[in-house]
């Protein structure tokens, strides 16, 4: 395990762009909608230069996504341009020299693989630029990847990208091979970390010392368990997953976490919607504020490649192609050639003078000229409040509950419908919708990423590897468990051991349960840890499934919640848990025919457990359509996550009235950094301004910001 110290630069972030080794001409995908032609003809140094000329940041991301199929681009990584040789130009109209294959002296340097690289590392770091590189697996010669990890800090590592990725069992990738063997949660996850580490050994073998992933997958932690150096996660803004890599980094130690900002392919609004470019340049803003020391732009700046909305100019400019032979997607020089002269007059709409480049560029130059002149917060922001990733949760997504999708393995979920993601998976919806809401911002395209914080910085803290009671005590006061967990007897210790040191908790029964087999509905008190003794912890014995119920409310005694009894909550047709009170517990959530306990508190120590007596996990309680319903409910849950997280308030925190943050403060991203004192503020409203108030330790004051406003001061 290397987890080498990551040298920051003197504005205190890295900024920087992907530069692609390819060239003009070739396709990068084809299929009627997945069509993407590289409009531009340089070497990677013209790419280096410009991101000096044009300010582009003081990190550059080389990616050698050309080298398999170009042939000018694996002359380039075998270092063999710029050499006085004479590198064959591609024959478009004979079909002649576009493949490494169609010229012999490409094989006869095959030793050289990665010596471009290290060229042009050496000549990036003169010019004052670190380099980093992304999917160079198998890719670079050993001795030039010792020789570029031995220049030392102008290399930051090698990012391997979306290699341990959950895909569909066709697909080959370094993950779960045999999955239609693999029949529990812990094996499937044994499997994908003795995969990674593999990987991450042959990788340190070939000579680096730093390395990355970068994906999409929820899955990183344990990635990071079986020894990543660092998290990159693919988002552009989204709170959850800064969330989860700044929770990974607090408990592993890491240097740093990083941001790949995927936003010319996720951002996911149309050309034409007034606010699509501008929430890139939030975007930015809002990984700097949540403590994202790295930010790389895969593309967009240089040339454009995304095809996913429908009035791309990818998509409506220039020729689709759909070769014969095709069935997915993929490449054919023979047949694309036959193209190249009409995508030509395409190449300005879609190259380096386009108007969305020219677009990216100015946005990315003005966020490094603000970061030259006013620095970084140092350190990572406080998190008060921390969402519990439970033990074997293999089904959590930044990006929500979907039903389609499976968990770990889809050879299982089409077996057994269990594997599809359910109840524990709904869970996490409720949790955002209250900690991270994504108000209608976008007009009357849906706003899938950007989202205020309106409780502050809340982290994820992942149970896949070690964890302790001291760590948790140490940094959270709120601790919340909403999807999938496989207890055992060492985590109910941790879990009691915090709580007795003044921790709060909220769990439900099904989080206690040993099983690793999905099965979250029909499992027995002998699955249970202890038996259902949480008499200790929770004051409570469970017995067995209760009663089924239809509607929650609160106890009629109970004022802590923002909504009066007897407002009920439903239909929710689960049911509850058979339990013995044994200790001294207030009662808070009941059901409405009997007055039976949903949710009691139980004081344990210094601290206290909202338990949730529902056979059910959490996700299953997301009901509120009967009497009195209101659109924007969070439900029950998070109505009870509402004020939980309002008495774990941390150094700063903004609300509405003095009381609470609601509505206004949905709007408001805020985070505070203790280390150096700063405080950012965000509006993520383009169009609205908001005024809330912000407390701080010495004062209150009403604040307003304007549209898209961020503002830093120090206290």
């Amino acid at each position: 395990m290397s987890r080498r110290k990551l040298s920051l630069p003197e504005c205190g972030i890295y900024i920087g762009s992907a530069i692609y080794v390819s060239y003009a001409d070739y396709t990068v995908g084809t299929g009627r909608l997945f069509t993407t032609w590289v409009p531009e003809n340089h070497d990677p140094e013209w790419y280096l230069e410009k991101t000096v000329s044009e300010n582009q940041g003081n990190l550059v991301q080389l990616w050698p996504n050309g080298i398999k199929q170009q042939l000018r681009a694996a002359a380039w990584w075998r270092g063999m341009v710029g050499n006085g040789v004479a590198i064959p130009a591609p024959d478009w109209k004979n079909r002649k020299m576009l493949r490494p294959e169609d010229w012999e002296e490409i094989a006869a340097n095959d030793d050289r693989k990665g010596e471009g690289m290290f060229k042009f590392v050496k000549k990036a770091g003169e010019m004052g630029i670190r380099t980093m590189l992304i999917y160079g697996a198998d890719e670079v010669n050993a001795r030039y990847a010792k020789a570029t990890t031995g220049l030392g800090d102008i290399f930051l590592g090698h990012d391997l990208g979306e290699v341990f990725t959950f895909r569909f069992e066709s697909e080959d990738t370094a993950l779960v091979r045999s999955n239609a063997e693999i029949f529990s949660l812990s094996k499937i996850a044994e499997k994908f970390k003795e995969t990674v580490k593999e990987v991450l050994d042959k990788e340190r073998e070939c000579g680096y010392d730093c390395i990355m992933s970068t994906g999409v997958s929820f899955s990183v932690d344990y990635e990071v368990a079986a020894g990543l150096d660092l998290p990159v996660f693919e988002d552009y803004a989204e709170n959850p997953a800064s969330a989860l890599c700044r929770g990974l980094m607090r408990q592993y130690g890491l240097p740093a976490w990083g941001t790949h900002m995927n936003h010319e392919w996720y951002a996911w609004l149309p050309y034409s919607c007034k606010y699509r470019m501008e929430s890139f340049r939030n975007g930015m803003y809002i990984k700097y504020m949540s403590g994202s020391k790295l930010l790389i732009n895969e593309c967009g700046n240089w040339y454009l490649q995304s095809n996913l909305c429908q009035d791309s100019p990818m998509v409506t400019s220039v020729p689709k192609l759909q070769p014969p032979s095709q069935e997915r997607l993929g490449n054919d020089f023979d047949y694309s050639a036959g193209f190249v002269e009409e995508a030509r007059k395409s190449y300005p709409l879609i190259g380096y003078d386009s108007a969305p480049a020219k677009e990216y560029r100015r946005m990315i130059s003005e966020f490094y000229d603000y970061v030259k002149m006013n620095g970084t917060p140092a350190g990572q922001p406080e998190a008060k409040i921390a969402i519990a990733k439970g033990n074997l949760d293999l089904g959590a997504s930044a990006s929500g509950f979907n039903p389609n999708c499976a968990v770990g393995s889809y050879v299982l979920a089409d077996r057994n419908p269990a594997w599809f993601a359910g109840q524990p998976e709904r869970g996490w919806d409720t949790a955002y919708q209250v900690f991270f809401p994504r108000p209608d911002v976008t007009g009357k395209y849906y706003n899938r990423y950007i989202s205020g914080t309106p409780f502050g910085q809340v982290d994820i803290v992942s149970f896949a590897g070690d964890i302790s009671a001291e760590f948790l005590l140490k940094n959270y006061k709120l601790l919340v468990f909403m999807g999938w967990n496989t207890c055992s007897e060492a985590q109910y210790r941790i879990l009691t051991e915090y709580v007795k040191g003044g921790g709060t908790l909220f769990i439900s029964i099904p989080h206690f349960s040993m099983d690793d087999t999905r099965n979250y509905t029909n499992y027995t008190v002998a699955d249970l840890v202890r038996n259902g003794d949480f008499s200790e912890l929770c004051g409570v014995r469970i017995k067995g499934r209760g009663r089924r119920f239809y509607w929650a409310t609160c106890a009629d005694n109970v004022t802590e919640f923002e909504f009066p009894f007897p407002r009920r909550f439903g239909i929710m047709a689960t049911c509850l848990g058979e339990m013995e009170i044994v200790g001294k517990v207030d009662t808070l959530l009941v059901e409405d025919e009997n007055m039976k306990p949903l949710m009691i508190r139980h004081r344990c120590g210094k601290g206290e457990v909202y338990f949730l007596n529902s056979w059910n996990y959490p996700g299953a309680l997301d009901q509120d359509r009967g009497p009195s319903a209101e659109l924007d409910s969070p439900g029950v849950i998070g109505y009870v996550l509402r004020a939980l997280a309002n008495k774990a308030r941390g150094t700063v925190y903004v609300t509405d009235d003095g009381i609470m943050p609601r509505k206004e403060c949905d709007y408001i991203m805020y985070s505070y950094f203790p280390e150096d004192g700063s405080v950012c503020l965000m509006n993520i409203d383009f169009d609205r301004e908001h005024t809330f108030r912000l407390h701080l330790p010495d004062e209150k004051r009403t604040v307003k910001l304007a549209p898209s406003e961020f503002l830093r001061f120090k206290i």
